[in-house]
């Protein structure tokens, strides 16, 4: 009953502000040195399997303010690349209250550029960060669309992303690409990504993400990592 309750707070368009804490952070891109900035772009590999697990704490999908928490996996594999294009199927879910299913496993075939953007206009769906075409230099931004999918097959196109580039540090003996993001329109907030500037693969993703709903906030705390 517990359980049934605090679900019912959960709409769809509230399952997809989780959806788009975990892939906004699952862009891959090699990291290298072109002029006096760093050129971004995607390499993946056919038959590639890369799996995340995120822990989410939600305040304002219940009543008395208190944080639910939710646990939300997700598994990228690629079927196909091609001339830099790559086929992949993207799996986020279910959500997990504690052992209990929130919402199910949902997948999202797409096909990818070397800058991470969707080929299709049409295609649905969950492209994650976006990499511009020219080289970014240390503190410059770049901006796009931060494409979620909820349950209905809706897409949260009015959700805008403004990304920055860091520069590169060393954690844990590897040296990381950071870039932070910020986003708005429906939602507000942002977070810090590490990326592996060997492979460009997610290292982890923090984020504070609120969602701006006529019935009120809904405020979200993310920590995602590679499993």
């Amino acid at each position: 009953m517990f359980h049934q309750k605090i679900s019912s707070h959960l709409s769809p368009r509230t399952l997809s502000l989780l959806a788009l804490a975990v892939v906004s952070a699952s862009a891959h891109g090699q990291v290298t040195k072109s002029g006096d900035g760093y050129l971004l772009r995607v390499k993946y590999v056919k038959g590639q399997t890369l799996k995340y697990s995120s822990v989410n704490s939600i305040i304002g999908a219940q009543g008395g303010g208190q944080p639910m928490k939710i646990t939300m996996p997700m598994i990228m594999k690629i079927t196909d690349v091609t001339k830099g294009y790559a086929k992949a199927s993207i799996t986020t879910g279910p959500a997990m209250l504690g052992k209990n299913p929130m919402s199910k496993a949902q997948t999202v075939f797409i096909e990818l550029s070397p800058t991470n953007a969707a080929k299709s206009k049409g295609a649905p769906g969950i492209a994650g960060a976006q990499f511009p075409l020219k080289p970014v230099k240390v503190g410059q931004t770049w901006s796009m669309a931060a494409p979620i999918a909820d349950t209905s097959g809706m897409t949260g196109g009015d959700i805008k992303a403004m990304y920055k580039f860091g520069g590169l540090k060393t954690v844990n003996g590897k040296s990381m690409a950071v870039v932070s993001y910020s986003l708005s329109g429906g939602v507000t907030g942002g977070g810090t990504l590490l990326l592996l500037a060997a492979d460009g693969t997610l290292y982890s993703n923090v984020a504070k993400i609120t969602l701006n709903a006529s019935a009120g906030n809904m405020r979200l705390s993310s920590e995602m990592k590679r499993v």
